[in-house]
């Protein structure tokens, strides 16, 4: 996914179980902490407002 830097980002994740699962998002190897740009919506997707150049890389939901 290409975006453009200074806009808003959503990656999704797509999760099932009961109870519902926690989620939580790995950059690469280190988990990505909330900020006040970046958020884990309740949904689960990860949401990142004013994307910069620092947050590109591989994003990935954990489900547990």
């Amino acid at each position: 996914v290409e975006i453009i830097e200074g806009l808003k980002a959503v990656l999704p994740c797509v999760t099932m179980g009961n109870p519902k699962p926690s989620v939580s998002w790995v950059k690469g190897e280190t988990v990505v902490k909330e900020t006040a740009r970046i958020a884990v919506l309740d949904s689960g997707n990860l949401r990142i407002h004013n994307v910069q150049r620092e947050d590109a890389g591989q994003y990935r939901c954990v489900a547990k």
